[in-house]
């Protein structure tokens, strides 16, 4: 029974003579991160949001589960600075943080502003070809295999070639064009993308991690 369970289990907690090791498969890859018990009880005796197991330099896993047999997991990433590609011309803009709810090939993407936490209220990311709900629209883009990490899937749709699809409603000063609103903050040199400018989109985090464990239980 306990070889089966070890078996089938996509995350591990191994409690070792004075410290635990977690581990997490994903895209054919282990990764493990070792606790010390001071800090493995600090973690499980907080209430808020944990954010520094990391998966990849930039992306970090705060939640795992199975729904309807496939894994689910929702990270998030820092603001950062990308380059962005579009059929006659790139763009170097920031973007505000990122909170990536990720299964099978599916992608949601939503913003957050400042520290993420339980009671962070996500917004409208603000890019194209992101549907209101918050889910990536591939296009005539192949999206990766199911099997493929959260990371990776993040790296190839920021990096995949954006039209005007899915413009509108994701920037209160440019609320017809998210595209014009990025070219507006490429040609002012910004360095941070405004959190002002974020449409709210009515759901927290909280909200996300009660659905996904409604849905992992139904």
């Amino acid at each position: 029974m306990i070889p089966q369970l070890i078996k089938q289990a996509q995350a591990l907690l191994i409690f070792l003579q004075d410290s635990a090791v977690f581990t997490t498969s994903e895209d054919g890859h282990t990764y493990i991160k070792q606790i010390d018990f001071t800090n493995l009880i600090e973690i499980l005796g907080q209430k808020d949001f944990q954010s520094d197991w990391h998966l990849h330099p930039n992306v970090s896993l705060h939640k795992v589960c199975q729904y309807n047999g496939q894994i689910l997991t929702v990270s998030s990433v820092l603001p950062n600075q990308y380059l962005l590609r579009f059929d006659n011309f790139s763009l170097n803009v920031p973007l505000p943080g990122a909170v990536i709810v990720h299964r099978q090939s599916r992608l949601w993407i939503f913003a957050y502003k400042g520290q993420l936490s339980l009671n962070s209220q996500l917004y409208q990311f603000p890019l194209p070809n992101i549907n209101s709900d918050g889910q990536v629209c591939w296009g005539s883009v192949s999206s990766s295999n199911k099997d493929t990490a959260t990371a990776t899937m993040w790296a190839n749709f920021i990096s995949s070639k954006f039209n005007y699809d899915l413009s509108g409603g994701k920037s209160l000063s440019r609320p017809n064009s998210i595209v014009g609103k990025l070219i507006d903050i490429s040609q002012s040199l910004a360095t941070v993308y405004s959190e002002q400018d974020l449409v709210p989109n009515g759901w927290s985090l909280t909200r996300i991690l009660q659905l996904i464990n409604e849905r992992s239980s139904s």
